[in-house]
């Protein structure tokens, strides 16, 4: 019997007539032929009939064990729940609103400031040593609406808030001046009782502070240039 080589070219490619050494003609194969000799679709030698190779496909997994976590950024890492995050104007004015008589701490900060960063967990662990304490973390680069008419123009900076006090400090202090937060914290901590004054800010005479219960928006503390607002269109007549 003669054995016929494989040419790559002719594989694929329709033959019209396929010729054994007998010299008889076959049919063309449906499949693809080698020159004579039918090509299986499984793998096999060239010239035998031995059994097909089983190419196995193997999936590698990998372990999750392998896989580094996530690290959280570190302004906000072992956040405690009296410590809070501003994202507006509104909210810093409603968080402030919502303290009632407790002490405010606002610190301002920049992801990108290292003295922050140093300090950051001093804050987390005054704030869990005083779960009556609110701190507001406002970041500098996010809420320049509220910066900027504070005029915060030094990081870390921190302002302390009271009641219908409303501003009792502002400084600025590091890591190495944490004594200086502790004695702010222990001056301001103090019980006191303020009555007859309404809650106002200065700063944002636009905002005002309010509550939310389900849909419904409760007003708190309003503003009193926009009482006399109301008072005024309440009296004067409408124009005509």
């Amino acid at each position: 019997m003669q054995t016929l080589a494989y040419s790559s070219s002719q594989a694929g490619r329709p033959r019209e007539n396929c010729c054994t050494s007998t010299g008889r003609s076959l049919q063309p194969s449906p499949v693809s032929s080698c020159q004579g000799i039918p090509r299986r679709l499984s793998h096999s030698f060239a010239g035998t009939r031995s059994q097909p190779i089983v190419l196995e496909r193997r999936n590698v997994v990998v372990s999750s064990s392998r896989t580094a976590p996530v690290k959280e950024p570190w302004w906000e890492r072992n956040n405690p729940p009296n410590m809070k995050t501003i994202t507006s104007v509104q909210e810093f004015i409603d968080e402030l609103a919502a303290a009632g008589d407790k002490l405010v701490i606002v610190d301002f900060y920049a992801k990108w400031c290292n003295a922050c960063r140093a300090l950051f967990p001093k804050l987390c662990q005054i704030c869990t040593e005083n779960p009556d304490l609110v701190l507001l973390k406002v970041d500098f680069d996010e809420n320049r609406e509220v910066v900027k008419p504070l005029g915060i123009k030094v990081l870390p900076f921190f302002h302390f808030y009271r009641g219908t006090e409303g501003r009792v400090g502002a400084f600025s202090a590091s890591v190495g001046k944490i004594q200086r937060l502790r004695d702010a914290l222990a001056e301001h901590s103090t019980p006191r009782c303020a009555l007859g004054k309404t809650l106002s800010f200065p700063e944002f005479p636009d905002i005002i502070p309010r509550t939310f219960y389900g849909n419904n928006v409760v007003l708190r503390h309003p503003v009193p240039s926009l009482e006399r607002d109301v008072e005024r269109e309440t009296r004067e007549p409408a124009a005509v």
